[in-house]
Parts: structure tokens; C-alpha cells; sequence
């Protein structure tokens, strides 16, 4: 069986997230059209293209957790509602959950988002950001 988080390894993986993380912390700071974020936004399309397919879809949902972060926890304004998710979705939620599948299960979690316990979805969110060393959590290192 492949090491969970083995794609974090890659130079290109860690840079990406790097230049994610400060892309995030200018949104929050209100400095979205700076000189600074277009040259950011560069960097990360020439990153892009050297991502595989499970890392690109890794960064999506680091990129996912950042604006989650950066709401102070609320959903998505555009974003499915409560009433949206279905039975059968929380079930293989709780599924996963129960056998700590961690990648499949942050990927669940982010479609159930809405129904589910916010203080289970930040307990399920720690270990990704601990994995990847996520920045907004202190200390990624290249």
C-alpha cells in the first residue's frame, strides 16, 4: 500500500503550497490585485503544470481548507446547504471517519461540510495541515 501522503515529498508539491498559503494570506489581507499576487499567480500556474493528477486534486482541498480558514470557519457562501446533503453522504462520512481513511475522508467532508458538526469538521481538517506542515499552522520548510 502507498505511504498516504507521499506526494508531499515533492519539491514542486511543497513549493506550490508555499506560494498557495502566501497567495491566501494576501486575499486576507485585502491585497488580491497587488504586483505581489500577480506574480504570485504566475508562479503557481508554472507549478501547476509539473503537479500530477492527485496532488492537483490535494491542492484543491488545501486550497478549499485556506478559504475555510480565511471565512473564520463558515461554508462556502456558494456552497451546497444543509438540506442538500444527503443521508447516504453523512453515512459514508461517518464510514470513513470511524476508519480514519484520511484522504477519501477530507474529501467527504468537504461535500457534507454544511451538515456536519463544525468542531468535527476542524478535527477532521488538523491532520491534513499537520501532515503537509501547512504554514497557516506554523512551519512548512522546502
Amino acid at each position: 500500500m502507498a505511504e498516504p501522503f507521499a506526494f508531499v515529498k515533492d519539491r514542486n508539491f511543497r513549493a506550490y503550497v508555499r506560494v498557495l498559503v502566501r497567495r491566501h494570506q494576501l486575499l486576507a489581507e485585502g491585497k488580491e490585485d497587488s504586483d505581489y499576487a500577480e506574480l504570485l499567480e504566475g508562479r503557481m500556474s508554472e507549478l501547476w503544470e509539473r503537479l500530477d493528477d492527485t496532488q492537483r486534486q490535494e491542492m484543491r482541498g488545501i486550497s478549499s481548507d485556506l478559504n475555510w480558514l480565511r471565512r473564520g470557519y463558515l461554508p462556502a457562501p456558494k456552497g451546497r446547504r444543509k438540506e442538500d446533503i444527503s443521508k447516504a453522504e453523512t453515512d459514508e462520512f461517518l464510514k470513513l471517519l470511524e476508519a480514519w481513511d484520511i484522504l477519501p475522508l477530507l474529501h467527504s467532508m468537504r461535500a457534507c461540510a454544511p451538515a456536519l458538526n463544525q468542531g468535527v469538521v476542524a478535527m477532521a481538517r488538523a491532520p491534513r495541515h499537520s501532515c503537509v506542515r501547512n504554514p497557516v499552522l506554523p512551519g512548512i520548510r522546502g
